[in-house]
Protein backbone atom coordinates (compact mmCIF):
# COMPACT_ATOMS: atom_id res chain seq x y z
CA UNK A 1 0.00 0.00 0.00
CA UNK A 2 1.11 3.46 -0.90
CA UNK A 3 2.00 6.34 1.37
CA UNK A 4 3.10 9.88 1.86
CA UNK A 5 6.05 9.54 0.39
CA UNK A 6 4.51 8.26 -2.83
CA UNK A 7 3.14 11.41 -3.69
CA UNK A 8 6.82 13.09 -4.15
CA UNK A 9 7.27 15.46 -7.32
CA UNK A 10 3.20 15.39 -7.92
CA UNK A 11 2.89 17.37 -4.84
CA UNK A 12 3.60 20.31 -5.54
CA UNK A 13 2.00 21.25 -8.82
CA UNK A 14 -1.27 20.14 -6.66
CA UNK A 15 -0.59 22.54 -3.98
CA UNK A 16 -0.19 24.96 -6.83
CA UNK A 17 -3.70 24.22 -7.86
CA UNK A 18 -6.37 26.83 -5.87
CA UNK A 19 -9.47 24.26 -6.55
CA UNK A 20 -7.02 21.63 -4.86
CA UNK A 21 -5.98 23.38 -2.15
CA UNK A 22 -8.95 24.69 -1.23
CA UNK A 23 -10.39 20.93 -1.03
CA UNK A 24 -7.11 19.92 0.74
CA UNK A 25 -8.39 21.82 3.66
CA UNK A 26 -11.64 21.04 3.77
CA UNK A 27 -10.70 17.46 4.22
CA UNK A 28 -8.16 18.68 6.85
CA UNK A 29 -10.68 20.34 8.55
CA UNK A 30 -9.54 22.74 11.37
CA UNK A 31 -5.84 21.60 11.34
CA UNK A 32 -5.73 22.27 7.47
CA UNK A 33 -4.01 25.69 7.56
CA UNK A 34 -1.31 24.57 9.34
CA UNK A 35 -0.55 20.96 7.92
CA UNK A 36 -0.67 22.34 4.14
CA UNK A 37 1.41 25.47 5.50
CA UNK A 38 4.09 22.77 6.62
CA UNK A 39 3.67 21.09 3.33
CA UNK A 40 4.53 24.34 1.29
CA UNK A 41 7.60 24.86 3.56
CA UNK A 42 8.30 20.84 3.61
CA UNK A 43 8.85 21.28 7.36
CA UNK A 44 8.68 17.84 9.11
CA UNK A 45 5.56 15.72 10.27
CA UNK A 46 4.91 13.06 12.72
CA UNK A 47 3.48 9.55 11.32
CA UNK A 48 0.10 10.50 12.55
CA UNK A 49 0.11 13.83 10.71
CA UNK A 50 1.58 12.35 7.59
CA UNK A 51 -1.39 9.26 7.44
CA UNK A 52 -3.66 12.31 7.55
CA UNK A 53 -2.54 14.48 5.38
CA UNK A 54 -2.16 11.50 3.24
CA UNK A 55 -5.92 10.11 3.26
CA UNK A 56 -6.47 13.84 3.01
CA UNK A 57 -4.72 14.41 -0.15
CA UNK A 58 -6.40 10.93 -2.11
CA UNK A 59 -9.86 12.04 -0.81
CA UNK A 60 -9.23 15.48 -2.44
CA UNK A 61 -7.57 14.35 -5.95
CA UNK A 62 -10.73 11.55 -5.88
CA UNK A 63 -13.19 14.32 -5.58
CA UNK A 64 -11.48 16.65 -8.41
CA UNK A 65 -10.12 14.40 -11.04
CA UNK A 66 -11.40 13.13 -13.76
CA UNK A 67 -11.50 10.41 -16.23
CA UNK A 68 -8.93 10.49 -18.78
CA UNK A 69 -9.36 7.60 -20.59
CA UNK A 70 -10.81 4.34 -20.52
CA UNK A 71 -10.76 0.82 -21.44
CA UNK A 72 -13.40 -1.65 -20.85
CA UNK A 73 -14.11 -5.10 -21.97
CA UNK A 74 -16.67 -7.91 -21.81
CA UNK A 75 -16.53 -11.75 -21.81
CA UNK A 76 -18.68 -13.69 -23.64
CA UNK A 77 -18.23 -16.50 -21.54
CA UNK A 78 -21.06 -17.67 -18.75
CA UNK A 79 -18.32 -17.63 -15.63
CA UNK A 80 -17.96 -13.21 -16.62
CA UNK A 81 -14.65 -11.80 -17.35
CA UNK A 82 -16.08 -8.29 -17.86
CA UNK A 83 -13.76 -5.44 -16.50
CA UNK A 84 -12.20 -1.97 -16.81
CA UNK A 85 -8.87 0.12 -16.50
CA UNK A 86 -9.14 3.97 -16.63
CA UNK A 87 -6.78 6.59 -16.09
CA UNK A 88 -7.48 9.64 -13.02
CA UNK A 89 -6.10 13.16 -14.05
CA UNK A 90 -6.13 16.48 -12.16
CA UNK A 91 -3.80 19.21 -12.18
CA UNK A 92 -1.08 17.01 -14.54
CA UNK A 93 -1.10 14.43 -12.10
CA UNK A 94 -2.32 11.00 -13.26
CA UNK A 95 -3.42 8.15 -10.99
CA UNK A 96 -3.75 4.55 -12.85
CA UNK A 97 -7.16 2.47 -11.60
CA UNK A 98 -8.48 -0.94 -12.71
CA UNK A 99 -11.08 -3.57 -11.73
CA UNK A 100 -8.00 -6.23 -12.57
CA UNK A 101 -4.83 -4.85 -11.72
CA UNK A 102 -4.30 -2.62 -8.32
CA UNK A 103 -4.39 0.76 -8.15
CA UNK A 104 -0.55 2.54 -9.14
CA UNK A 105 0.32 6.48 -8.50
CA UNK A 106 0.65 9.43 -8.29
CA UNK A 107 1.94 9.83 -11.67
CA UNK A 108 3.86 12.93 -13.05
CA UNK A 109 2.57 11.88 -16.53
CA UNK A 110 -0.25 10.25 -19.04
CA UNK A 111 2.56 8.11 -20.63
CA UNK A 112 3.59 6.80 -16.77
CA UNK A 113 0.26 5.82 -15.99
CA UNK A 114 -0.72 4.04 -18.94
CA UNK A 115 2.47 1.77 -18.26
CA UNK A 116 1.86 1.32 -14.69
CA UNK A 117 0.78 -2.24 -16.00
CA UNK A 118 -0.04 -4.16 -18.98
CA UNK A 119 -3.54 -3.10 -19.28
CA UNK A 120 -3.37 -0.49 -22.09
CA UNK A 121 -0.80 -3.07 -23.85
CA UNK A 122 -2.00 -6.67 -23.79
CA UNK A 123 -4.13 -7.88 -26.20
CA UNK A 124 -7.55 -7.81 -24.82
CA UNK A 125 -10.73 -8.89 -26.86
CA UNK A 126 -14.04 -7.19 -27.10
CA UNK A 127 -12.55 -4.09 -25.89
CA UNK A 128 -13.73 -0.28 -25.87
CA UNK A 129 -11.69 2.41 -25.85
CA UNK A 130 -13.30 6.17 -24.82
CA UNK A 131 -11.30 9.23 -23.56
CA UNK A 132 -12.44 12.95 -24.70
CA UNK A 133 -9.11 13.64 -23.58
CA UNK A 134 -6.52 12.57 -25.47
CA UNK A 135 -5.78 13.07 -28.65
CA UNK A 136 -7.30 10.66 -31.82
CA UNK A 137 -3.54 9.61 -32.41
CA UNK A 138 -2.38 8.52 -28.88
CA UNK A 139 -5.75 6.44 -28.44
CA UNK A 140 -5.52 4.88 -32.02
CA UNK A 141 -2.18 4.19 -30.78
CA UNK A 142 -3.58 2.55 -27.41
CA UNK A 143 -6.03 0.39 -29.39
CA UNK A 144 -3.67 -0.76 -32.27
CA UNK A 145 -1.51 -2.37 -28.83
CA UNK A 146 -5.14 -3.79 -27.31
CA UNK A 147 -6.88 -5.37 -30.46
CA UNK A 148 -5.82 -8.67 -31.51
CA UNK A 149 -5.11 -9.01 -35.40
CA UNK A 150 -8.49 -9.59 -37.25
CA UNK A 151 -10.41 -8.46 -34.54
CA UNK A 152 -12.38 -5.46 -33.40
CA UNK A 153 -12.37 -2.62 -31.21
CA UNK A 154 -14.49 0.39 -30.52
CA UNK A 155 -13.12 3.77 -30.26
CA UNK A 156 -15.35 6.42 -28.95
CA UNK A 157 -17.86 4.55 -30.52
CA UNK A 158 -16.22 3.96 -33.83
CA UNK A 159 -15.75 0.26 -34.69
CA UNK A 160 -12.07 -0.66 -35.86
CA UNK A 161 -10.28 -3.65 -37.44
CA UNK A 162 -6.70 -4.24 -36.84
CA UNK A 163 -5.67 -5.88 -40.22
CA UNK A 164 -2.85 -5.50 -42.31
CA UNK A 165 -2.81 -1.94 -42.56
CA UNK A 166 -2.69 -1.48 -39.32
CA UNK A 167 -6.33 -0.46 -37.66
CA UNK A 168 -9.22 0.74 -40.09
CA UNK A 169 -12.55 1.86 -39.46
CA UNK A 170 -15.09 -1.28 -40.69
CA UNK A 171 -16.97 1.77 -42.17
CA UNK A 172 -14.35 2.92 -44.12
CA UNK A 173 -13.17 -0.44 -44.90
CA UNK A 174 -16.84 -1.38 -46.31
CA UNK A 175 -16.90 1.58 -48.23
CA UNK A 176 -13.22 0.33 -49.63
CA UNK A 177 -15.26 -3.03 -50.62
CA UNK A 178 -18.34 -1.57 -52.37
CA UNK A 179 -16.10 0.69 -54.26
CA UNK A 180 -14.14 -2.54 -55.45
CA UNK A 181 -16.92 -4.06 -56.05
CA UNK A 182 -18.58 -1.16 -58.45
CA UNK A 183 -15.75 -1.33 -60.30
CA UNK A 184 -15.96 -5.10 -60.72
CA UNK A 185 -19.59 -4.82 -62.04
CA UNK A 186 -18.29 -1.62 -64.44
CA UNK A 187 -15.59 -4.16 -65.95
CA UNK A 188 -18.02 -6.92 -66.43
CA UNK A 189 -20.36 -4.18 -68.04
CA UNK A 190 -17.75 -3.78 -70.54
CA UNK A 191 -17.01 -7.34 -71.34
CA UNK A 192 -20.86 -8.52 -71.67
CA UNK A 193 -20.27 -6.65 -75.17
CA UNK A 194 -22.16 -9.28 -77.85
CA UNK A 195 -18.47 -10.83 -79.67
CA UNK A 196 -20.93 -10.48 -82.56
CA UNK A 197 -21.05 -6.31 -82.45
CA UNK A 198 -18.33 -4.69 -84.11
CA UNK A 199 -18.25 -0.54 -84.01
CA UNK A 200 -18.13 0.98 -87.28
CA UNK A 201 -15.97 4.01 -88.32
CA UNK A 202 -18.07 6.53 -86.69
CA UNK A 203 -17.89 4.42 -83.21
CA UNK A 204 -21.56 2.92 -83.32
CA UNK A 205 -21.87 -0.25 -82.84
CA UNK A 206 -23.68 -2.17 -85.49
CA UNK A 207 -26.06 -5.14 -83.68
CA UNK A 208 -26.11 -6.52 -87.03
CA UNK A 209 -22.24 -7.24 -86.98
CA UNK A 210 -22.09 -5.71 -90.65
CA UNK A 211 -20.46 -2.28 -91.21
CA UNK A 212 -22.74 0.66 -92.49
CA UNK A 213 -21.72 1.08 -96.29
CA UNK A 214 -21.63 4.19 -98.04
CA UNK A 215 -24.99 4.56 -100.69
CA UNK A 216 -24.26 4.38 -103.98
Amino acid sequence: MSGFSDWGDCLEPLLRDARFRAELLDQLEDDGERLVAALVANKPLSEVELEKVDEALRDAYDFLAEQVVCLDWYSCSPMGGDGASWILGFADVYWFCSSDWENEGPFESLDDALGASSSFSMATENASLKSSHVSDDTLLSIAESVCPYDSTIYVNGTEYRHGEDGLVSTEDDEEGNNKDAEEEDDVDEDDDIDEDDEVDEDGEVDEDGEEDADED
